[in-house]
């Protein structure tokens, strides 16, 4: 079962992982507003809610949502209530929804984190060998997919110990592949720290943070979030049943 971002982003930061500061919204009115609850000042980012990746290059069906893609950075409130309009009810097609794309009914406005560098980082369960399995890149964003196909000896794959997690070791065997300064130790540490306890507790099957963001300071941001989990352990999980997106979950 798969969730929405903001749903995602949410369990995160309860594992101490840090996220921009975000509101999910309904309408166009509602998301004008909850921009000057996350920020002061623009741009803020705008992202569509469909559950699919290459939102950011997804386009409408539409003509009413204009020639933008499912994630716009607004610089005004007004700009903001345009994109609003044009975005909530309209069909976003990725290369992951296939023609038919998915109605976006919800938005997620969020302040716009400036970081310096970003990465790939996700937790899966590799059945090959079979090990929890954290995944590193250098790169981030749709640049992944790519990479993973041409270039797949450019991804860092740590075996992680299922009860204690990542050890001092292959933190900074991370740091190393990533040329992380000494001063975002602490961050890695919390980071993969969150991602391992998130994934035990709530019998996730995969989670993928594309991109995190580094920020000036040195500490790690997740930009972006998505969880999976097992339909199989549901039902000790009520609390993440019950996040479940009928209308998503039937449209697969």
């Amino acid at each position: 079962m798969n969730i929405h971002e903001y749903q995602a982003k949410k369990i995160l930061k309860c594992h101490g992982i840090e996220i921009p500061r975000g509101k999910i919204a309904y309408t166009p009115l509602e998301a004008k507003t909850v921009a000057g609850e996350v920020s002061s000042r623009g741009p803020w980012v705008l992202k569509s809610q469909i559950q699919s990746g290459a939102r950011n290059r997804g386009r409408f069906i539409e003509k009413k949502a204009g020639k933008g893609g499912g994630i716009r950075l607004p610089k005004t409130r007004r700009a903001i209530l345009l994109d609003a309009e044009q975005m909530l009810g309209s069909t976003l097609v990725t290369v992951q929804t296939g023609p038919k794309g998915k109605l976006v009914g919800r938005i997620y406005v969020e302040e716009f984190a400036k970081v310096n560098r970003i990465f790939y980082a996700g937790l899966v369960i590799d059945r090959m060998l079979p090990a929890l399995t954290l995944l590193i890149a250098e790169v981030g964003g749709d640049d992944i997919e790519t990479l993973a196909l041409t270039c797949p000896e450019k991804i860092l794959k740590i075996r992680l110990d299922l009860k204690k997690g990542a050890s001092k070791t292959q933190l900074e065997e991370i740091m190393e592949f990533l040329k992380l300064k000494p001063k975002s130790f602490n961050s890695l540490k919390t980071f993969v720290k969150g991602l391992h306890k998130t994934f035990i507790t709530y019998d996730a099957s995969m989670i993928e943070i594309n991109p995190v963001g580094i920020k000036r300071n040195g500490s790690l941001i997740a930009l972006d979030a998505k969880i999976s989990f097992d339909k199989n352990a549901l039902y000790r999980q009520p609390e993440i049943r019950n996040l479940e997106d009928e209308y998503e979950e039937d449209d697969q």
